[in-house]
């Protein structure tokens, strides 16, 4: 339901061409198990098919991780700060991502961090 199998072809391809990439999936987990693993996490991917951010999105942009997931803009009255991945372009965005600067990947939770608070207040 979320495209796990477009994750999986990708860090798998990326892998192959070189790229050092621990990737680990989250589930059947404790949610407390769950948080510690994401806040490890350089980059968190949530989702590529359902248009829209889930929780674990907006936990992760808490903790200043930075997340791919797949946001419809339609669906959106204002621009969500992830970085922004489909089942058709996940290769590419995380290749994109493999090659950011730990300063880049910096500004970008920042940002996340931004608009939690933005979620947060209008709660």
């Amino acid at each position: 339901m979320k495209g796990s199998e477009f994750i999986d072809s990708a860090v798998k391809r990326l892998q192959e061409e070189g790229y050092e990439i621990e990737y680990s999936m989250v589930q059947n987990i404790s949610h407390e198990e769950a948080l510690k693993l994401m806040s490890q996490c350089d980059v968190y991917i949530d989702q590529l098919l359902l248009g829209t951010y889930g929780v674990s999105s907006l936990e992760c942009a808490f903790m200043g991780v930075p997340v791919v997931c797949y946001v419809n803009p339609e669906l959106y009255e204002i621009k969500i700060p992830f970085i922004n991945a489909d089942k058709n372009s996940i290769y590419d965005t995380l290749k994109t991502v493999c090659n950011m600067t730990n300063e880049e990947l910096y500004n970008i939770g920042e940002n996340e961090k931004t608009f939690y608070e933005k979620v947060k207040k209008a709660i």
